[in-house]
This record gives C-alpha cells, sequence and structure tokens, in this order.
C-alpha cells in the first residue's frame, strides 16, 4: 500500500501556530479599526411606479396620421388625445376613418357598399344629466376650444390641412367664403317649406367660430347674435370680419357655462352647422331646450346634428374619468328620437328632416338637418287642448 506523503510547508505552519489550534482557525488580520463608527447598510430603493403602457402607442397614432390621412400630426397635443381617447388600435382606426378630413377628402374614391342603417342597433347614450355634471361637461368643452382657438383655430373649424396655421397664409379667403354656402342651404330649406327669410328676424347663431358663416347671415339679417365656447374665436373671428358688410348687426357672445345659457336673448330664427356634434350628449341636449325656450312663437330653428354612430355610446361618469384635456376634436351623436322630444315638449314641430352628409358619408354614421317650426302664440293656445296629458317620462339613458 502506498503511503501519501504531507505537502510542503504544512511542518512550518503547524509549529507557527499555539498548540492545540489548527492554522484554518487563526484569526486574520482585523481589516477595519475598532473605533469605526458601525454605518447602517442603506435600505434598497423602492421598485419606480410603472405606469399602464397606454393602449394605443404614441407611434401607432402618428402612422395613422401618414397612412391614414397623408400628413404628420399637427401636434404632441393632438397626438397625445387620440392616444387617451382610443382604447384599442380598432378603435384608433374608426376614429380616423371617421373623421370629416378623411371622408371629404378620400372616402369618394372608395367604393361604398349601401347599407340598411335601420337594422344596426342602438347606442346607449345618456343624455340628461345633474347641474353639476352639466357644468363638468361644459368647462371640458371650453377649455378644449380655447386650446384649439389657441394653436390652430381655422382647422379647428374646418378640418383640413389647408387650413393648418403653416398654409392658411394662402387659403384664408377661401376659408371665410366657404359660409356662404351653409347660408345658401338654409334659404333653400326654407324655401322648400314655403317660408320666405324674414329681413327682420333676429337671428341665434350657436358655434359661430371665426365668424365664416356669421359674415353672411349679417348680409340678410337685421341682427346676428353670434355665440360660441371659445374667447380666442370670438377675438379672432371680430378681427377677420371687421371689414365685412353690415357686421355692425353682429353681437358676438361667449358662452362659457350652462349658467350663460338664461342669459341668451329670444330670436326668430336659429342657426348651427357642424357645431352641435364636437359637445357630449347632455350638452347638445342642454343647448337644444334652451334653443326651443328662448326661439320666439312663429319662429324657425335649422340645425344639423349627428343622429347615430355604430359603436358609439356615451357616459357621463365614464367619458369625465378619461385622463386628459380634451384638446382634440371630438365628435358626438344625440339621438334622433330625443332632438323631437325636445322640440316637441316645447310647442315646435319638424318641417323637414334629411341626411345632409355634413359629417361624412359612411354606412354607419347618419347625419340630419332638421327644420323646426314653433307655432305662433295664439295658435299654440288652440292648440293645446285643457287638461292635456304631460308628455311622457323619458329615461336618462336613450336607446337611439
Amino acid at each position: 500500500m502506498s503511503r501519501r506523503l504531507p505537502r510542503p510547508g504544512w511542518r512550518a505552519e503547524h509549529e507557527a501556530a499555539p498548540a492545540g489550534t489548527p492554522p484554518w482557525m487563526e484569526a486574520a488580520e482585523p481589516t477595519v479599526a475598532l473605533d469605526t463608527p458601525i454605518v447602517p447598510a442603506a435600505l434598497p430603493e423602492a421598485p419606480p411606479v410603472v405606469e399602464p403602457a397606454p393602449a394605443v402607442p404614441e407611434q401607432a397614432v402618428v402612422w395613422a396620421y401618414r397612412l391614414i390621412l397623408g400628413r404628420e400630426p399637427e401636434s404632441a397635443a393632438i397626438v397625445t388625445d387620440h392616444m387617451q381617447h382610443s382604447d384599442s388600435i380598432e378603435a384608433l382606426r374608426q376614429r380616423f376613418l371617421a373623421s370629416s378630413e378623411f371622408t371629404q377628402h378620400y372616402q369618394p374614391v372608395v367604393p361604398r357598399k349601401e347599407r340598411n342603417v335601420s337594422v344596426f342597433p342602438p347606442c346607449p347614450i345618456q343624455t340628461r344629466v345633474d347641474a353639476a355634471t352639466a357644468a363638468r361637461l361644459f368647462e371640458r368643452v371650453a377649455r378644449s376650444w380655447t386650446r384649439l382657438g389657441e394653436t390652430e383655430p381655422y382647422w379647428s373649424v374646418l378640418s383640413e390641412p389647408d387650413y393648418l396655421m403653416q398654409h392658411i397664409g394662402e387659403t384664408r379667403e377661401a376659408f371665410l367664403a366657404s359660409g356662404r354656402e351653409n347660408v345658401e342651404r338654409l334659404r333653400a330649406t326654407l324655401l322648400r317649406n314655403g317660408v320666405t327669410a324674414d329681413p327682420d328676424w333676429e337671428v341665434l347663431e350657436l358655434g359661430c367660430g371665426l365668424g365664416r358663416n356669421t359674415r353672411f347671415l349679417a348680409e340678410q339679417f337685421r341682427r346676428v347674435f353670434a355665440v360660441d365656447v371659445s374667447s380666442p374665436h370670438l377675438q379672432l373671428a371680430r378681427k377677420l370680419n371687421a371689414d365685412a358688410p353690415q357686421m355692425d348687426r353682429v353681437v358676438w357672445m361667449p358662452l362659457v357655462h350652462p349658467a350663460g345659457l338664461a342669459a341668451l336673448p329670444a330670436f326668430d330664427l336659429f342657426f348651427s352647422m357642424i357645431v352641435l356634434q364636437h359637445n357630449p350628449p347632455p350638452v347638445i341636449g342642454l343647448l337644444l331646450e334652451t334653443v326651443a325656450d328662448k326661439l320666439r312663437p312663429g319662429g324657425y330653428a335649422f340645425f344639423q346634428v349627428p343622429t347615430y354612430q355604430r359603436g358609439y355610446a356615451f357616459d357621463a361618469e365614464s367619458y369625465l374619468a378619461l385622463r386628459g384635456d380634451g384638446s382634440g376634436v371630438e365628435m358626438h351623436a344625440f339621438p334622433q328620437a330625443e332632438v323631437f322630444r325636445i322640440f316637441r315638449e316645447r310647442g315646435c314641430v319638424p318641417l323637414e328632416v334629411f341626411e345632409d352628409g355634413l359629417s361624412g358619408h359612411r354606412d354607419n354614421h347618419r347625419s340630419n338637418a332638421f327644420l323646426f317650426h314653433k307655432a305662433a302664440a295664439d295658435a299654440a293656445a288652440a292648440a293645446t287642448p285643457t287638461g292635456a296629458p304631460a308628455p311622457p317620462i323619458h329615461t336618462e339613458t336613450q336607446n337611439q
């Protein structure tokens, strides 16, 4: 049997150590002085709070602009607004395809297959809220349009690339002239119903914007109350139309809170085009109720509003809970049945309703122009029997 020899140096190590102490137990030289203060170890940092990733990333919005609208976004704020108001890529796509810019420029070249909108399902839309909620909704609209008036006032009215600030030097005159067609549409609709516009009428224009319609209304009527929720728009409107004919007939009026509705004057004709659609449904309802109340007996109301959008829904609390400042141009719908109810309960009868296409000719979307007539005071009294039943109670949420 072979015997294993000790490794070199083994004896010297054992002789240097105290008796009975193996070398591996010898005390090591202290590496820290004994009087060194003890510093407690730092606690580990808390992990950073990670915000959940948005359902729609920024680049998706940017590429939606490039691929669908064929241009770059007008601002970072608009991109953020699209991110905050789209809960999926499909929702973002529908948002762009439903935009007036896309439908006006590109949809005419897209083949259409007619579809029967009447077979589409109803949309759950909350149309009435309490006064406090109405004020919050109104404030959001005012904040959004004030910002748009400060950044892209022309484009906010007509959402076409030609009317961005970078191009408006060449297109301003075309923008201002575009209101003539809307006023001609008003006169034609009145004439189809046997009504000749009276030059002595006082007109309320809701959502006058930069006055592109106002200047043509002022040429034809004695007084025009030009109302808008955005002070920057009104300030620019005064400047742009200062030299237009008959502008001394115009009264520019801000309306930034529901409390201001009571101060609106009575009028003979109500006019509003591509304006109501940018308000949440409860605000649309509040505005139309005020219009029907303030309209003088014998007067007329001519306005446009989208009345159906497939897949659209509105709940006030959910809407107000959305993050963001509402800096984009929103599109809403208001049930046709609610329009009729509001005016019927205030003594107005519909003379004509037609699909106007002003928010885009789309198979899943319907926009209507309405002409209502308010009965003269004596006729209304004669037509109302004593003890007439009260109108039916409608639910807060209206399925259109």
